[in-house]
């Protein structure tokens, strides 16, 4: 059996005010979340721009570099997720951040523009598999160092911070090439890399959890387990699925999203889009912070209804411009929620030891499931409005199929 030992210990700040431990820990994680996220939104940035402009010969260069990532979190993430449940976690964390950081700081220092290129590919690879263990690592310390009650307002901030970056890092980053150079925006990530490092440091583990000692029980068999107790887990089990099939048609949206300049015949709807769904997202984290704390399947269900209506609507109203930007707006303020409720419901629920493969799992299966989704939304229908609600169709019918599975399990109960 676990044990577990809470450790309440509070921290007095100038004037007077009172800061708990895990409080302490959230602002140190949010930190080096945000600070991390800047760097990494500058290094896309210089790279894809750099790459870009080579023309149509470095397109294949270019497609490498974007796919290279997500091919990488493919073949590690569940080794990651293996590691952050047999290992320290904080430690895992660390070490690929500091190692990050004098990968991006080496590209610093032998930068030579266009001749950089294949090291460049390289270190974003070596990036890749960093992350892979860092990112399962990371959702899973959060329980460790976090009280319950704690856990969803810090991934509402979480949600909101990271979408006030994706609003303000492209201009930080055009800002940095402008004045500074393609080169300083590599220093700029490693030193990111290396707060973020610090942040981790200062983590004080309150929920500590001792671990079960595996001895030299091989990682597919560890693996495996992982897989065994998602099975085991019904409502966990019905959250992955769910969650597949939601990013199955979140990647028909999102590749439909790039065609509205063309079936709107405006060329600015797209980015007007784009500043509409990031607001909507920073709306919607702060909405749950504050009014939608309730955390259970039935409203994190409850979120694809709005989703889908959301969307339905776009497609039977369109002609309506304004109107356009409000069903957008109620979509992203959706998603966010439900991605906020899904990610706090599984660092609740599910057992410390496993939340690292667990988290790897639901990562792999959701990059698996939107590559065929946008290959079935690519050749099975047509870049139109009513594309859009076809998605809101299928979201909705995958919510009634729900519905009547609650209503039923809710009968059921009282029988």
């Amino acid at each position: 059996m676990m044990r577990r030992i809470n450790i309440e210990i509070i921290f007095k700040l100038v004037g007077g005010n009172i800061m708990d431990r895990s409080k302490k820990n959230g602002i140190y994680m949010l930190t080096g979340k945000t600070t991390n996220k800047i760097g990494n939104v500058i290094f896309d940035y210089i790279n894809n721009v750099l790459i870009a402009s080579l023309g149509t010969k470095a397109s294949n260069l270019l497609a490498l570099y974007q796919s290279s990532e997500i091919i990488v979190n493919i073949l590690f993430n569940m080794l990651g997720g293996v590691f952050a449940d047999l290992k320290n976690r904080k430690k895992i964390i660390i070490i690929t951040d500091l190692t990050a950081s004098l990968a991006t700081f080496l590209l610093y220092l032998f930068w030579d523009s266009k001749n950089s290129l294949f090291l460049i590919i390289l270190i974003n690879i070596l990036l890749a598999l960093l992350y892979s263990f860092n990112s399962p690592a990371y959702k899973a310390i959060v329980k460790d160092i976090l009280k319950t009650e704690d856990l969803n307002k810090f991934n509402s901030y979480s949600n909101a911070f990271s979408e006030v970056v994706s609003v303000l890092g492209p201009l930080v980053a055009i800002s940095t090439v402008h004045y500074f150079g393609f080169k300083t925006g590599m220093l700029i990530n490693s030193i990111s890399f290396l707060i973020s490092a610090y942040c981790v440091s200062r983590f004080q583990v309150i929920n500590y959890v001792q671990k079960k000692k595996k001895g030299k029980e091989k990682y597919m068999v560890v693996l495996s387990d992982g897989f065994k107790y998602v099975l085991k887990q019904r409502n966990v089990l019905e959250l992955l699925i769910v969650s597949s099939f939601i990013n199955f048609f979140l990647a028909g949206y999102n590749f439909f999203l790039p065609y509205t300049n063309i079936f709107s015949e405006n060329q600015g709807i797209y980015a007007s889009i784009l500043i509409t769904e990031s607001i909507g997202s920073i709306v919607g984290a702060l909405l749950n912070r504050f009014f939608l704390k309730k955390i259970d399947l039935k409203s994190i269900h409850y979120c694809l209804f709005f989703m889908g209506i959301s969307l339905l609507f776009l497609a039977l109203f369109r002609p309506f411009k304004w109107s356009m930007f409000f069903y957008f707006f109620i979509f992203s303020i959706s998603l966010t929620i439900y991605n906020i409720k899904f990610f706090t419901y599984i660092q609740n629920t599910v057992d410390t030891e496993f939340l690292g493969r667990v988290f790897s799992i639901v990562f792999t299966v959701a990059v698996l499931f939107m590559p065929i989704g946008s290959f079935f939304f690519a050749n099975f229908t047509t870049p139109s409005w009513n594309a859009f609600g076809f998605i809101g169709t299928g979201i909705l019918f995958l919510f009634l199929i729900l519905l009547i599975k609650m209503k039923m399990f809710k009968n059921k109960e009282e029988k």
